[in-house]
């Protein structure tokens, strides 16, 4: 009798278990044709759901963790990208890079443009 028990116990644990009935979407067709597959027709919604995450965790996840890292510090400073410049040089460059910043402040930014200057003759 034991054995009995121990062989239906292990064909229980051998065959698949019954999706849930609430995991299971089916699609409904209009009419049915014999022998016709439908693309999509039975979906398993929590797989469905659980494999997209396990793709987010492999590709965006990676990619955020990466966001606004660098292993190089750039050096963005006026006349430090030329090597063979000295230091008066690039203080030069430096300080006329700012004055150019202040007088578009004062003339008014984009609209400096188009300020054609005193006109005279006109």
């Amino acid at each position: 009798m034991k054995k009995k028990k121990t062989q239906v116990a292990a064909q229980l644990k051998a065959q698949p278990a019954k999706p849930n009935p609430f995991e299971i979407k089916k699609a409904k067709t209009k009419f049915e044709t014999v022998g016709r597959r439908i693309k999509g027709a039975v979906k398993n919604v929590i797989k469905a759901k659980q494999e997209a995450v396990n793709k987010r965790k492999k590709t965006l996840l990676v990619e955020y963790k990466q966001l606004r890292k660098a292993n190089t510090f750039i050096d963005r400073r006026f006349g430090e990208s030329d090597a063979n410049a000295t230091e008066d040089d690039k203080a030069i460059a430096r300080l006329r890079a700012q004055r150019i910043k202040q007088a578009k402040k004062q003339l008014g930014g984009k609209k400096a443009k188009f300020i054609l200057g005193d006109e005279e003759n006109g």
